[in-house]
């Protein structure tokens, strides 16, 4: 009975948390809300000036239906991400 416990416990927990993913093409309709999104990066620029890396997902820039934004020292946390 105890691992049965145990065994639904940990079920509800890890459902709780799970994220729902969706289409790159989708992300403007869950803005604000937590999501995941698994696509291929097209291409990205890094300006030193302001320490801001923008990168094209789903698609090449014009044309890339989301633009991830990685900001100052969070960017230390990827090794040249528009690149890689």
């Amino acid at each position: 009975m105890k691992n049965i416990l145990t065994a639904l416990l940990c079920f509800v927990t890890i459902s709780a948390f799970s994220q729902t993913e969706i289409k790159v093409n989708d992300a403007k309709n869950h803005i604000g809300e937590t999501v995941k999104i698994c696509t291929k990066i097209f291409g990205g620029k890094f300006f030193e000036k302001n320490s801001l890396t923008l990168l094209n997902a789903g698609g090449f820039y014009p044309d890339a239906p989301l633009t991830i934004v990685i900001r100052g020292k969070l960017r230390d946390e990827f090794y040249k991400p528009e690149e890689y």
